[in-house]
């Protein structure tokens, strides 16, 4: 019997192994020496989450003598898959919270991945019969000398399996006892919540990967490094941007009473009555709603093994930060429509559409078709219709990116935030935007013109200039004086602090600010609006109180958090213009 059969008579029993209904395609055996389409090279097995199918590097098994753990091997890879971590989303939320538990070691964070969803579906075979531990005892004989991460690692199953002291692990040391104890409880422990247990894992690892035998570690795991792999390189999975619910306890070395009990850090065990009620400051530590940072989120996508660029994972950051607050943008509401009213017919020509051709009506005049002479068509004059003509108002965002504002791309910006809930509500609707990006004197980054490209869109939102304070006049003054008028109406919003009083200078040219903005007010005929960071009332600054008589209405927000809320509260207004035409929200 060929190899290739013996390895598809496993399958349906590997498959079996963790339930009925898991569907796989049946195993790809190769002797690849690289993973197509990476650089690296094909490890003893993986899953391929594009194909859903498990494959084998033949070489890897033979050059490692573990042809005779097709079963076991098989298994493994299904219950990465199925167990650990199971799916894209959870492998992210593990990359997360070890990348946070290993600090300047972030750098590992696949390696200890790895090692901790092998522990966890090992654990779950072995319990099952498989000959988990016979593997290791293969692969320790090739092994001329073991790091002391790996000495861990050994010891971890050592425990788990209760195996005698030395068949894994040839030596032990008090501390890495500790470690191992600990290590052991949690596989045991959050065997059912992979995710929670992941963070605590990794601290564990981190006092290990300060020795010198990280080296040796990847040495011995390369082959056996599927982990790597199970994400497809185009791959990015919705929920990474919020933190899980007590996420920052659960990435620190973990706490197991004498019950084998975890109490998370910070938490009181009781108060001094022993009442074991906890504190109201613990409850708070351990609240959720927190999000990550655009930069740890992109972290994490690159760990995971995810190719993007740092521009186009802070675009995915707040696209799913914003979708939450994300409603229908207000459309503009005209004259009644018109609608077609059929009046007779009118002889169709060649040249004309054929599809015009009204055939009942042309074989009623005469039973031979002459195209130009008997052929007819439908002629149409128009009614008055019962229904209003709707259309979007497009929106011309301007978000100030002077140096007193953060960078989007490294920390939360709420000025960010804000221009992406309202761009992208705004889009929904049908409206075309224009973003502007403005800092000091000509530091702008614009999109071409209004778009609907929501990639460009959130490239300037998002983007980062950092200069001096000055409104762009000449980007205003050349969308709505120098070239032609918008198709459709337009609101300009402007999201900044007390430095948008430099709309009132002149512009480059010697222009007065003022004229500029209240002219294009009026053509852009849907309003203008001011969202400004304040601290104290506007009303008592003489040059916001001249912006909000050009036209512009001022909301103030006294903190940047409070910008979020003002985004959700502008895309519900209804807006209203001379009267001859009303806006209204689309629900």
């Amino acid at each position: 019997m060929s190899s290739s059969e013996t390895w598809l008579q496993h399958w349906p029993r590997a498959l079996e192994l963790w339930g009925r209904y898991i569907k796989l395609k049946d195993p790809r055996l190769t002797r690849q020496k690289k993973i197509p389409g990476k650089n690296s090279a094909t490890p003893l097995a993986y899953i391929d989450l594009q194909n859903k199918q498990v494959v084998v590097g033949l070489d890897q098994v033979e050059k490692l003598g573990l042809q005779d753990f097709q079963l076991e091997i098989l298994a493994h890879e299904i219950g990465h898959h199925v167990f650990a971590p199971g799916d894209l989303l959870d492998a992210g939320r593990c990359m997360a919270r070890i990348h946070r538990a290993l600090r300047e070691y972030s750098g590992e964070s696949g390696l200890i991945l790895n090692l901790y969803t092998d522990l966890l579906i090992n654990n779950r075979l072995k319990s099952m019969g498989l000959a988990m531990d016979q593997i290791y005892i293969q692969l320790n004989r090739q092994t001329e000398k073991m790091d002391p991460l790996w000495k861990l690692y050994m010891r971890i199953y050592e425990l788990l399996w209760s195996l005698s002291p030395g068949t894994l692990c040839p030596d032990q040391d008090p501390e890495m006892e500790g470690d191992a104890t600990v290590a052991a409880q949690v596989i045991r422990s959050f065997a059912n919540d992979v995710v929670r247990g992941s963070g605590m894992f990794a601290a564990i690892c981190y006092y290990y990967l300060k020795s010198d035998g990280t080296v040796a570690t990847r040495k011995i795991m390369k082959p056996l490094l599927d982990s790597e792999h199970i994400t497809a390189e185009d791959s990015i999975p919705d929920g990474l941007v919020e933190m899980q619910e007590g996420e920052e306890d659960e990435c620190s070395y973990p706490d197991f009473d004498e019950s084998g009990n975890w109490t998370p850090p910070g938490e009181a065990k009781g108060d001094a009555d022993g009442t074991g009620i906890p504190s109201e400051s613990s409850n708070e530590s351990r609240s959720g709603g927190q999000s990550r940072i655009p930069l740890d989120y992109f972290n994490v996508l690159k760990a995971m093994g995810v190719k993007v660029s740092e521009q186009e994972a802070t675009n995915r950051f707040y696209r799913e930060k914003a979708r939450p607050y994300l409603i229908p943008f207000p459309v503009s509401e005209n004259e009644p429509s018109t609608e077609p009213l059929l009046e007779g017919y009118e002889i169709w020509h060649p040249g004309q559409m054929i599809e015009r051709i009204n055939w009942f009506q042309t074989l009623l005049r005469s039973p031979v078709v002459i195209p130009g002479y008997t052929t007819v068509q439908n002629r149409y004059g128009n009614a008055e219709g019962q229904s209003k003509d709707e259309s979007p108002i497009d929106l011309d965002i301007y978000v100030d990116c002077s140096g007193s504002m953060p960078r989007p791309s490294i920390s939360l910006s709420y000025p960010a935030l804000a221009g992406t809930i309202i761009a992208l509500s705004a889009l929904r609707t049908g409206s075309a935007v224009q973003a502007t990006l403005w800092s000091g004197p000509h530091q702008v980054q614009k999109t071409e013109g209004f778009v609907r490209d929501e990639a460009q869109i959130l490239s300037v939102l998002t983007g980062y200039i950092g200069g001096g304070t000055a409104f762009p006049l000449h980007i205003l003054r050349k969308t709505y004086l120098e070239e032609p008028r918008p198709r459709r109406k337009v609101h300009i919003l402007v999201i900044s602090d007390d430095g948008v009083d430099t709309i009132l200078q002149n512009d480059e040219i010697g222009n007065a600010g003022r004229d500029i903005a209240r002219r294009s007010l009026d053509v852009a005929g849907a309003g203008g609006t001011f969202a400004l960071q304040l601290y104290g009332g506007w009303e008592k600054n003489p040059r916001l109180v001249e912006t909000n008589k050009l036209g512009f209405k001022i909301h103030p927000v006294s903190s940047a958090v409070e910008l979020t809320e003002f985004a959700r509260r502008f895309v519900q207004e209804n807006y209203r213009n001379d009267g001859k035409s009303k806006q209204r929200r689309r629900i």
